[in-house]
Order: structure tokens, then sequence, then C-alpha cells
């Protein structure tokens, strides 16, 4: 097979440009929260056969909430979603690049996902295009702190032997998905969105919390009829 080696630059960014073009993956903020939705919608599918696919549902919850919180904050200037450190470095570069427009930009570096969580309940940063902060109940709180505790236990798995109670899952992540959803109706994120892409959006969310409702039933199901030995009982 014939490597095809292309030595001008010209041609890598012409080909880059082309939407079309198989040699490249073209991917944005909004793109990839959709992929992380239909992802999660896929996985979510299997969970009453496969129960160990929890581990890949939770990763991919995580990257929609992630996502999320990043399509609502990084405003026009792109800064919201990034940590104090590289927002302000971006800041300075943005006014030093009007005298030296060859300037290399800085690394850029997310805030981590609790930080962005807590900023999107802050007007300040959720007021762009008209939008208000995202209301945030307890008991959603909790389900976002439980998600990120199995979602770094799964991510960097140790050597050890793990029970999940199976029950709780769904409705961590039905909570979660709620306010994922919430994110995508601000104005920061639908305004910019295709179409095709709301549509997508929509129909993941609606499989999702299909399958997950109808899990949550089957998991109390099981529960109901699981008698636990008594107190002592070896």
């Amino acid at each position: 097979m014939k490597a095809d080696m292309v030595d001008d630059w010209s041609e890598l960014l012409r080909r880059a440009d082309a939407s079309d073009d198989p040699y490249y993956l073209r991917i944005d903020e909004r793109e990839d929260l959709v992929a992380s939705l239909e992802q999660f919608a896929k996985v979510s599918q299997n969970l009453d056969t496969r129960p160990v696919d929890w581990k890949w549902a939770l990763i991919a919850l995580h990257l929609c909430i992630q996502g999320a919180l990043v399509c609502a904050l990084s405003g026009t200037n792109g800064l919201g979603a990034m940590n104090h450190s590289s927002a302000r470095k971006w800041n300075e570069w943005y006014e030093k690049r009007r005298k030296e427009r060859n300037l290399p930009p800085p690394e850029e570096k997310l805030a981590d996902t609790r930080t962005l969580f807590k900023r999107a309940q802050r007007s300040d940063y959720m007021h762009e295009f008209g939008g208000n902060s995202v209301a945030i109940t307890q008991s959603e709180a909790d389900s976002f702190e439980r998600l990120m505790e199995l979602r770094n236990a799964f991510s960097h798995f140790s050597r050890k032997g793990w029970s999940i109670e199976l029950l709780g899952l769904p409705q961590i992540s039905l909570e979660t998905m709620s306010v994922v959803e919430r994110l995508c109706r601000h104005p920061a994120i639908d305004f910019r969105m295709e179409a095709s892409q709301r549509e997508r959006c929509s129909a993941a969310i609606k499989s999702v919390r299909a399958a997950l409702s109808a899990l949550h039933e089957v998991y109390s199901k099981i529960c109901d009829n699981h008698t636990l030995p008594p107190k002592g009982h070896a």
C-alpha cells in the first residue's frame, strides 16, 4: 500500500477544511457532547444483560456532563471553562497579540469537572445570550458527586475486588442526565447547535431515559424479592 505523504502544509490545511475528507475526523465541543450522549444511549441499552457495561456507561455519562458544562460555560471568548491560570494567560495573550501578531497562544487547560459544575450554578458564568444559571437540587448534586467517585474509580482501576449495588445506579444516572438536559437547553448551547445536533441530543436523551427508567424498575423488583439473612447469621 502506497503511503500518502504530503509535505505541502497548504495541502494539509486544505484537506482539513474539507468536511467530507476521509483523512480527518472533524469534531468540536458541540459534536463531542452529542457523540457522548449517543454513546451513553447505546451502552445503556445492554445494561440489563451486561452489568459490567456500567463501567462504560458511567464513563460516558461523565463525558456528557463535562461536555455540556464546557459548551455552556466557554462563552464567546472561549475562556469560561478554563482554569483560572489558563484563562489569565489567554487574556494576557489577547492583549499582547495586538502588538505581536505572531505570538504563539498559551496552552489551554480546562477547570476540573467539579469546578465547572459549581460555575454552572453562578449567574456571572452563565449569563451569555440572556441565559440563567442552572438550578441544581441537593439530590442532583449528590448524584453528580457519586458519579464522579465511580467514574474516577473505574478510570483508574486499582488492584482490588469491588461490589457495587446496582439499584442506585439508574437514579444517579437519571438525575445527572436531568442536569445535562437543562444545560443543553441553555442559550449558550442551543444557539450554537445545528438543528440536526439538537435532534440527535433529544433522541439520545429520550432513549437513555426510557432504558434507565425500565432498568430501575427491574432492579427494584429484584431488591424487593431479595431476602436478606437475619442479623448474626453467617
